[in-house]
């Protein structure tokens, strides 16, 4: 009886977001998408919450669109969670899920903080993360995994890997790409990946024979982009820009499973082929990060370019919890039933370099993924951190 009471108030807890979400959509009224977002990008939202035009639920409730239509290329803007959600069956992991939940309770060792973590993904789809300390005296240390070696489809964190690129060549244009990576802009993804694959250094660069980049029907491949409402077309020098990628990224753990198709990430979620899929592993993605970070003058500039909670760009209504015990420079992932997040974290140490990709999830939008599974596994990994000293 104790154990089914227990169940329907975590229920009960973890539905109300539902009906916050639903009063702050009623009592905002329908949404114009090209409005939303000059409000947004212009500070009008903003400014709105603080002259108490709009509630904190209504601004919240906005800007989540606002996220999710961007991120998703305008796919996934008004996409409900499913009528069906799985919850857990066991209380203690809904609970952990529940995004009011942040306190971590007494984890001393990594191996406590892996069971933590496991517990915020379990049931909700195919989870995987990666979770790497690496000192300001050079020691690194892997805190906590899982599936980090599993290829998934990374959304817009793909633009890691295409702005890496031009920023190594020096083809496109600093300012741009912050705009590019803090508003996660997909066409000027393209654009930056096509920079690179145009770069001297790469004239005379062929695209090898047995590439799954030659497989017919690839070149000519459209996407529809509702953001920028035109197709993203994968041309041939789209195709050059992710040979180079693969060939560039070579040396790094993982990159056998580096399939790339565009710079962006974007692809149409439900129709595309497996051929037209992007695919990395969180194990890839931080191999990444650290080569970034190793660069102390490199990593200066690049992670400015990169949205932070509490400033720009699409973590700007993120993490409120935590900002005081670590810098944050991470980018946001969001396509279909893809969400993910990978960056940096800087402690008072050292930094920690993070990947955690949720793909094929069940009844989670944006919103709910960020502040929930996401937001939980890097503030927990920042709290272990700040309680041992570094």
């Amino acid at each position: 009886m104790k154990n089914t009471i227990l169940k329907f108030l975590v229920i009960c807890l973890m539905t109300q977001s539902y009906v916050v979400g639903a009063f702050a959509q009623a009592n905002t009224g329908p949404l114009d998408l090209d409005k939303l977002q000059m409000m947004v990008e212009s500070g009008e939202l903003v400014a709105k919450l603080k002259s108490g035009e709009l509630s904190q639920d209504q601004y919240e409730y906005q800007y989540n669109t606002y996220v999710d239509l961007i991120e998703s290329g305008g796919e996934t803007a008004f996409v409900k969670p499913a009528a069906e959600r799985e919850f857990e069956t066991i209380a203690d992991e809904a609970l952990a899920n529940d995004k009011d939940f942040k306190d971590i309770g007494s984890v001393s060792n990594v191996d406590e903080l892996q069971t933590y973590s496991d517990k915020q993904v379990a049931g909700y789809g195919d989870w995987g993360f990666h979770f790497v300390y690496i000192g300001k005296d050079g020691s690194r240390k892997v805190l906590t995994a899982r599936k980090m070696n599993t290829p998934v489809r990374p959304a817009s964190t793909m633009k890691l890997f295409s702005t890496n690129l031009a920023f190594d060549l020096g083809t496109y244009n600093l300012g741009s790409m912050k705009e590019l990576l803090q508003h996660s802009r997909n066409g000027m993804a393209d654009s930056a990946l096509r920079s690179a694959a145009k770069s001297s250094q790469y004239t005379n660069f062929v695209i090898p024979a047995d590439s799954y980049l030659k497989t017919p029907g690839l070149l000519g491949y459209s996407m529809y982009d509702s953001t920028e409402r035109k197709s993203q077309i994968i041309d041939a020098t789209i195709l050059k820009g992710c040979a180079i990628m693969k060939s560039v990224y070579s040396s790094l753990e993982d990159s056998s499973k580096f399939h790339s198709v565009n710079g962006s990430g974007l692809q149409s979620s439900g129709k595309d082929t497996e051929l037209q899929e992007n695919k990395v592993t969180p194990r890839l993605e931080t191999a990444l990060l650290e080569k970034i970070l190793a660069n102390k003058e490199k990593y200066a500039k690049y992670k400015l370019l990169l949205p932070t909670p509490g400033g720009s760009g699409t973590l700007a209504a993120r993490f409120k919890s935590g900002r005081t015990l670590a810098k944050i420079y991470a980018k946001t992932g969001t396509l279909g039933a893809t969400k993910a997040l990978a960056g940096f974290a800087e402690t008072s140490k050292g930094t920690i370099v993070f990947s955690v990709i949720g793909d094929h999830l069940k009844g989670m939008g944006v919103a709910e993924a960020m502040s929930g599974p996401i937001e939980n596994l890097v503030f927990a990994h920042i709290k272990y951190l700040k309680d041992k000293g570094l």
